[in-house]
């Protein structure tokens, strides 16, 4: 796996977010228009809403669980470390091998934070999708260029 590949597919998922914003929003506007829509779907008028309110939440952990995902790959093949630490200390260890500095580490751990709180609730500082997906991409661009095992 390479760098170049893994910061685009952070990226994809906010792509993929502001298409399934747009289709939420357009299909609530024509139910509200043409309440028939909804009957012949059995989607109730209030899910569209609902599902409007939550949907960055919602791509917020996908693109947390795709940053996670590589970083658990970085940590294997360029690290070549077989261990499964939790999500908190695999930010710092991997932050730790390359240098990443404070600012950026603390940023990716902003977005752990918030991520943690949708997913388990709690309180913590909102981070928007689009500030999470920079911080995360930032993150990534002091990893390794290339991380493939010497194996």
């Amino acid at each position: 796996m390479y760098r170049k590949k893994a910061i685009p597919a952070v990226g994809h998922v906010q792509g993929e977010y502001r298409v399934a914003a747009w289709a939420v929003d357009r299909c609530r506007h024509q139910a509200d228009a043409d309440p028939s829509i909804h009957n012949a779907s059995k989607i109730e008028l209030n899910e569209f809403r609902r599902c409007g309110v939550t949907l960055e939440a919602t791509y917020l952990i996908r693109l947390f669980a795709v940053f996670e995902s590589h970083l658990r790959d970085i940590w294997a093949r360029a690290f070549e470390r077989d261990t499964h630490p939790i999500v908190r200390d695999l930010i710092d260890g991997c932050a730790a091998r390359q240098g990443v500095p404070d600012d950026i580490l603390a940023h990716a751990h902003e977005v752990r934070v918030y991520r943690n709180s949708l997913v388990h609730g709690g309180e913590a500082p909102q981070v928007i999708l689009g500030g999470a997906r920079q911080y995360l991409y930032t993150y990534l661009g002091g990893m390794p260029p290339e991380w493939q095992s010497s194996n």
